[in-house]
């Protein structure tokens, strides 16, 4: 989130290094790739279903928010708000 931020209070996406965008888009997606679970199946082997048969709608619906991750979500931002006004 500093990238964006730091972007954004520039004014241009471009104030970023290319560089940093790509770290930060392998960053986001080992983020997923760890909060991904099995789907309730308990086993330790996950099998993908294909991109085209799952519902998007459905995991929309799916998703919940609990109060720890609203918390953790506003400390992010603190901190990212922290970083940019130091740097």
């Amino acid at each position: 989130m500093v990238p964006l931020l730091s972007a954004l209070s520039e004014g241009t996406l471009s104030a970023v290094p290319p560089q940093t965008w790509f770290a930060c888009i392998i960053a986001f997606v080992g983020v997923i790739i760890m909060g991904a679970d099995d789907g309730g199946l308990g086993g330790s082997s996950v099998a993908v279903p294909a991109f085209d048969s799952v519902d998007l709608s459905e995991l929309w619906r799916s998703l919940e928010l609990s109060r720890g991750d609203v918390l953790i979500v506003l400390a992010a931002l603190a901190y990212t708000m922290h970083v940019v006004r130091l740097g």
